[in-house]
């Protein structure tokens, strides 16, 4: 609901609601993103067992892979926006552009990492991160020249990140912790665990969205 107001704010060039609505819509992204794609690195393995409890070789040869995608759920999720803010001022153009550096590193990285047995089909996993990290780097670099706005990247990315490494370090602890007790209750202890501390990281940073009202 909110590209409207950046496709309005660009026509108008005004530069200070334009700034305000794309911080906002990012830091959104990166408030759901950030403890999602943290905890998933941490507690990929428990997150499989619970899925599939009787398919425990699958979830041995799988859950590292599944662990790098936690990141790359992260670097995903702050592109898709971006994209979408570039399209809403007529530059659908540049995601496409954008989009096709990404599947070349992706290709790359299948080609030369899969054949390795070190990798294997991790090695899969890794191309798609280093691939939604070129995308991701890419996307900021053209919102930069399109738009010639100095966004506020504490607010954006670092502080939802660092609250996110406290959350999945937290869960991980917990899961730790408890891990001798059943994966069905031991895992959504963990993540209520690892929830609570990014909440309570986010709050004590003051960030928007759950700040007190004063």
């Amino acid at each position: 609901s909110i590209f409207p107001a950046i496709a309005e704010s660009y026509t108008k060039k005004d530069n200070v609601a334009l700034k305000k609505h794309i911080e906002d819509v990012l830091f959104a992204t990166m408030f759901i993103a950030a403890p999602g794609g943290f905890g998933l690195y941490v507690l990929s393995k428990p997150i499989l067992l619970l899925l599939f409890p009787t398919r425990l070789p699958e979830v041995e040869i799988a859950y590292n892979s599944l662990a790098y995608l936690g990141i790359g759920v992260i670097l995903c999720c702050i592109s898709y926006p971006v994209f979408c803010i570039l399209q809403a001022v007529g530059r659908a153009d540049i995601p496409l552009k954008i989009m096709l550096a990404g599947v070349v590193v992706k290709l790359i990285c299948n080609v030369y990492l899969i054949p390795i047995p070190k990798y294997n089909i991790d090695g899969a996993a890794i191309g798609t991160v280093l691939s939604y990290a070129v995308i991701c780097i890419l996307s900021f670099l053209a919102l930069k020249k399109v738009f010639k706005i100095k966004l506020n990247s504490l607010k954006i990315l670092w502080a939802p990140v660092y609250a996110g490494i406290l959350c999945g370090v937290t869960a991980m602890l917990a899961y730790s912790f408890l891990h001798k007790l059943p994966v069905l209750f031991a895992l959504p202890i963990a993540i209520g665990c690892g929830g609570f501390i990014y909440l309570l990281s986010c709050s004590l940073m003051s960030l928007p969205f759950i700040k007190k009202k004063k």
